[in-house]
């Protein structure tokens, strides 16, 4: 079985956050996710991508659409010549570069929107193979030109491409916790440790933010309640440890201070960590 490997993808201009790929060949690639937007434009023979457990084909003059966290891989059929023109987009485009209008973490995230992952609407086409035009070009009217192209081109998409409504973040955990997966593992093997929201926002490439959010929808509770929940159920098990203080079981899952241990305990379990105990003894 091969790894699902999360991509960072690096945007060289931070004040506009596109990259383009022109006339790329096609290749077997592992299988990947990102935060991304990706579009590919065929243009030379059939392309076919994997995308979560569906193949999706595309002939010259299609678009295939991914979208953020959405797991593909390019699939090679035959040794057909095969070419496509690549987009990648920010979520944050719009905030970078100050042009309002359109809040594609809104609806991506907030909104739960997801595109078609194939798309034949020929004023999408064309509207996509203008802006690859625009984008080969390295000038700051070209910017302006790709970034107009942009907003027509999201809006056209919501117009017309979006899929139904498959259910929430949550009920397609397995892909979303892709992209928390390293803050889970920190806070599961470290939940004696104070960590902050932006360390762990880091190590998973995210703002403090929108990993905050996408923690609380994937999981249903926030990083902070989750490591709290950790700490507790190691508590459980020390306090079958007669010989451990109530003090001692604390500091041993990260509470310096035994009356706050206490005040949590009592709160999320219902009793006091010395009520716990005294009904495991009986």
């Amino acid at each position: 079985m091969y790894d699902i490997v999360r991509d960072e993808i690096s945007f060289k201009q931070k004040d506009f956050p596109v990259l383009i790929h022109s006339e790329k060949t096609v290749t077997n690639m592992y299988s990947r996710f990102h935060e991304a937007i990706e579009l590919k434009l065929v243009t030379s023979g059939k392309l076919t991508v994997m995308v979560d457990t569906q193949p999706i084909m595309a002939s010259e003059g299609e678009i295939i659409f991914i979208n953020p966290y959405e797991v593909h891989s390019n699939l090679l059929i035959d040794n057909a010549e095969i070419r496509y023109d690549l987009v990648m987009i920010s979520l944050d485009f719009f905030e970078r570069t100050g042009i309002g209008g359109i809040d594609l973490r809104k609806i991506f995230i907030e909104n739960q929107t997801q595109f078609k992952n194939i798309i034949k609407n020929d004023k999408v086409v064309n509207v996509t193979k203008r802006l690859v035009a625009s984008l080969q070009e390295d000038d700051t009217y070209s910017k302006l030109y790709a970034s107009g192209l942009l907003l027509e081109l999201f809006a056209l998409l919501q117009r017309s491409e979006a899929k139904p409504n498959e259910g929430s973040i949550t009920d397609k955990g397995v892909k979303f916790f892709h992209s928390i997966e390293p803050a889970v593992m920190k806070i599961r093997d470290d939940y004696r440790s104070q960590l902050s929201g932006e360390e762990l926002a880091e190590m998973c490439g995210m703002s403090k933010y929108h990993f905050c959010r996408t923690f609380k929808r994937v999981m249903g509770i926030t990083p902070v309640q989750y490591q709290t929940e950790c700490r507790l159920r190691i508590a459980d098990i020390l306090l079958q440890n007669a010989d451990l203080s109530i003090s001692a079981v604390g500091a041993k899952v990260g509470f310096e201070d035994e009356a706050y241990f206490s005040r949590c305990y009592k709160k999320h379990r219902g009793l006091s960590p010395k009520a716990k105990r005294a009904k495991l003894s009986k």
